[in-house]
C-alpha cells in the first residue's frame, strides 16, 4: 500500500515506484479489441499476451528500481510537486521510458526465427550531452533482461559502443518474448496520445492500451477505482463515498480534465448549472481536494452568511503555493476583514486541503454542501444565516 506523503516529506524513490505500480492499468477487459491499423497481423491471443507481458515487466522494473535506489541521484527543488516532475527527481524513470518508447515505436517486429525488434540506431539518437545518462539506462535494461545484439551494455568499459554511430539494434527479451509485442503496441498507443516527451513516463509507463481500441474513444476516460488503491484505506473510503454522493445528486465528472498526467484529476460539474462543484486530485503526493465555494463576485457575501466556525476555516486556509489556479494571476486577491484582521482569501481555487485529516474531511463535506446550495439558489443573490442548512 502506498502511503501518502505530506508536503514537507522528502520524496523517496521507493514511494515513486510504489505509486507507479499502483496506477499501472491492472487488467485488460475481455471484450477489448485492438483496431486493425495496430494489429500487425497478430491474433487476439498474441495481443493480450503481449500487453500482459509488458504489464508484468513494468511491475518487475519498478521493484528493481526501488531495490537499487542507491544507484540513482535526485535533485529535489523546493516548490515542485513530484506527480508533475517525476523526471526532475529521478531522471532514470524518464530515461527508461523514452528508450523503451523509442524501441517500441521505431522498432520493426520480426518473428522468424525468433521474436525481436529491429531498430535503426539513428532513430534513437538525441541530445549527445545526455549520452552518459542514456548509456546508464540502456545498461539497466540489459540487467533487467533485454539483449542488444552487438552492443555489450553490461561491460562498462565497452559501454555498448557509441550511440551516435550508424547501425542497427536487434533487441530481444528471452524471459518472455511476448514483451516485445506488448512494447510495440503500447508505444503505438502512446504515440496516439501525443504527449510531450517528458510525459512518456506518466502514460506509456502505466501500460495504457486504450488508445488502440477499435470501438472506444482515443483516450479512455479514467476510472476513479484505478487510482484510489494508491491511497490509505480511510481516504479510499471517503473518495468513493463522495464520488457516489456527487454523481447521484446531479454532478458529472468533467471529461476535459479526467485524464492521467502523473496525477489524476476528477472535477465534478453540476449538470444543471454547468459549474464546478469540487475537484479531487490523486497523485504521488497524496490526495488534494478543492472546493470552489462561490463565484468571485458573490464570495464575500456568502462568507458573511456562513456560521463562524465554517467562515473561519475558509479564510484561514493556507492557499499559498497551492498550485490550484490555472491562470498567471494567483486567485488570492480578496481582502476579507474579520474581527479587525485582514485575511487574503482565494477567489480562484477556493478551499484547498492536501491529505486532509478526519476533521478536515468533515469540513470539506460542509463546504461541498454550501457549494451545491449556492448553485441551486445562484439567481436569488440574497444570502443570510438561514440560506445554508447545516445539521
Amino acid at each position: 500500500m502506498y502511503e501518502a506523503l505530506s508536503k514537507k516529506d522528502k520524496i523517496d524513490l521507493t514511494d515513486i515506484c510504489n505509486y507507479l505500480k499502483a496506477v499501472v492499468i491492472p487488467r485488460t477487459p475481455e471484450d477489448f479489441i485492438v483496431a486493425e491499423p495496430f494489429r500487425h497481423d497478430l491474433t487476439d491471443d498474441e495481443i493480450n499476451a503481449g500487453i500482459s507481458a509488458f504489464r508484468a515487466f513494468l511491475y518487475e522494473l519498478y521493484d528493481r528500481i526501488a531495490a537499487d535506489k542507491g544507484r540513482f541521484t535526485t535533485a529535489i527543488s523546493e516548490g515542485y510537486t513530484p506527480e508533475a516532475h517525476i523526471n526532475t527527481y529521478y531522471p532514470i524513470i524518464s530515461d527508461l521510458a523514452l528508450i523503451l518508447f523509442s524501441l517500441g515505436f521505431h522498432g520493426r517486429l520480426e518473428t522468424n526465427p525468433k521474436k525481436e525488434l529491429v531498430v535503426d540506431k539513428a532513430e534513437l539518437t538525441g541530445d549527445k550531452k545526455k549520452d552518459k545518462r542514456k548509456l546508464e539506462a540502456y545498461r539497466y535494461l540489459a540487467e533487467a533482461g533485454f539483449y542488444f545484439e552487438d552492443a555489450d551494455f553490461l561491460n562498462e568499459r565497452e559501454s555498448g559502443g557509441d550511440l551516435s554511430k550508424p547501425g542497427t539494434f536487434y533487441v530481444q527479451y528471452e524471459k518472455d518474448e511476448n514483451l516485445l509485442t506488448g512494447l510495440k503496441l503500447i508505444a503505438q498507443a502512446q504515440a496516439n496520445i501525443k504527449n510531450k516527451p517528458h510525459e512518456y513516463e506518466k502514460t506509456f509507463m502505466r501500460c495504457d492500451f486504450y488508445p488502440l481500441a477499435s470501438t472506444k474513444p482515443m483516450i479512455q476516460k479514467v476510472n476513479i477505482h484505478e487510482f484510489v488503491d494508491s491511497q490509505p484505506p480511510e481516504v479510499q473510503e471517503w473518495i468513493l463515498k463522495m464520488n457516489s454522493l456527487l454523481t447521484e445528486n446531479g454532478c458529472k465528472v468533467d471529461d476535459n480534465l479526467n485524464r492521467f498526467r502523473g496525477s489524476c484529476t476528477f472535477a465534478y460539474m453540476s449538470r444543471k448549472h454547468k459549474k464546478r462543484v469540487c475537484q479531487f486530485q490523486i497523485g504521488i503526493s497524496g490526495f488534494i481536494v478543492c472546493v470552489s465555494l462561490a463565484d468571485k463576485q458573490d464570495l464575500e457575501k456568502v462568507l458573511r452568511a456562513l456560521p463562524d466556525d465554517v467562515r473561519s476555516e475558509y479564510i484561514t486556509n493556507e492557499t499559498k503555493g497551492c498550485g490550484g489556479c490555472n491562470t498567471f494571476e494567483c486567485g488570492i486577491n480578496l481582502d476579507f476583514e474579520e474581527a479587525g484582521k485582514i485575511y487574503r482569501v482565494c477567489t480562484g481555487s477556493g478551499y484547498i486541503r492536501r491529505n486532509p485529516t478526519p476533521e478536515q474531511f468533515k469540513m470539506i463535506e460542509r463546504f461541498i454542501d454550501i457549494r451545491r446550495e449556492y448553485l441551486n439558489k445562484i439567481n436569488k443573490k440574497v444570502y443570510s444565516q438561514e440560506y445554508f442548512k447545516f445539521s
